[in-house]
């Protein structure tokens, strides 16, 4: 459960915490050195507690991820993906990746509906704010338009699935340990906590990813990693990032370490698992190689048909030349066939 408040402590020791919580244990912390810059005087978690994973992710979902530049990059997602295959072997389970680059949550109402024509799905995450928080001047600017863009869309979406899933857009890496100052991230702050309002409204699920990749990136420069470790530019993730993204969502849908932790969950390879294990949302142990290299090659089958995907969804509509949608969605079911394949283990390990 994320605890309300914890007083001044590094962001460390707050996803230290973290991890205990994952695990069923608590600790509290000692005060830091007076030396030590406090993260806030106070940090308040937006996301309470987990959901309810047996009510999110069922047998036979077909699950889509609708964002922005940040979804269409496919590294959050596939690494989700990856671990709720190896969770849930028999599952069935389908993914499909909606993100699209400059999306706001006004804008996403433009392409919407043809994309879930497209994947029929049963659950929908929705990931935005990213472009809707550049388009705010200043940081004492409200959400109101915002809220108002979100609304609509979840209103209109809400009833294609089962359920609907918002995800508040992460952190941004601006180095800046005082939210105060940090303009861009105030303006994510506020809306993050303006995309919860929107779900208790609609009733439907809430993730927060901005308060835990906040931590993850101050504690990544705080421990001495070069500034950027965990993103492009200094700013916005990179692959290691959204893996620790990653872990984040799978704790706030309900995920635990104890069901993560058998299926050797690494995306990354062992040495850049390593640089991020100490910082995941879910406490996991190192796998041995075998398990590490096994969920490594799910990960990587899961690219081609992301890539596949994005031709028939995007791609294919605007040609005049070259396969035709229907025929490229043929060849992604071929290779989701293969990723099945490559689950099998899991299964077997499960029984």
């Amino acid at each position: 459960m994320w605890i309300k408040e914890i007083m001044p402590i590094t962001a460390t020791m707050a996803l230290l915490i973290l991890g205990c919580q994952a695990n069923g244990q608590t600790t509290q912390p000692s005060p830091p050195p007076h030396h030590t810059q406090p993260l806030a005087p106070t940090i308040d978690f937006i996301q309470k507690s987990p959901l309810a994973f047996a009510q999110i992710i069922q047998p036979g979902d077909r699950i889509l991820f609708v964002g922005d530049q940040l979804t269409q990059y496919r590294f959050y997602t596939r690494a989700v993906a990856s671990a709720l295959l190896c969770i849930m072997p028999d599952a069935n389970l389908r993914f499909f990746n909606g993100g699209y680059a400059g999306a706001t949550a006004a804008s996403t109402i433009d392409w919407i509906y043809g994309l879930i024509e497209l994947t029929r799905p049963t659950v929908i995450f929705v990931c935005l704010g990213l472009n809707d928080a550049m388009n705010l001047p200043g940081p004492q600017t409200g959400t109101k338009q915002y809220q108002q863009d979100l609304n609509s869309l979840i209103h209109q979406i809400q009833p294609h699935a089962r359920q609907l899933v918002i995800i508040s857009a992460p952190a941004v890496d601006t180095g800046i340990h005082n939210l105060t100052v940090d303009h861009e991230n105030t303006k994510l702050h506020k809306m993050a906590i303006a995309s919860q309002q929107i779900a208790q409204h609609h009733q439907v699920g809430f993730v927060d990813s901005f308060i835990p990749m906040r931590l993850a990136l101050l504690s990544a420069n705080r421990k001495g990693q070069n500034h950027g470790d965990l993103s492009i530019n200094q700013r916005l993730l990179n692959e290691m990032g959204h893996v620790v993204l990653a872990s984040a969502i799978l704790y706030g849908i309900g995920v635990t370490a104890e069901q993560l932790e058998p299926t050797g969950w690494s995306p990354l390879l062992p040495r850049d698992m390593r640089q991020v294990r100490g910082i995941l949302g879910l406490r996991i142990g190192v796998p041995d190689l075998s398990a590490a290299a096994r969920s490594r090659d799910l990960y990587l089958h899961i690219i081609r048909f992301d890539e596949i995907f994005f031709e028939a969804w995007r791609l294919a509509p605007r040609m005049t030349v070259g396969p035709t949608q229907t025929e490229l969605i043929a060849e992604s079911e071929g290779v989701w066939d293969r990723v099945r394949v490559l689950t099998s283990p899991y299964a077997a390990t499960d029984k």
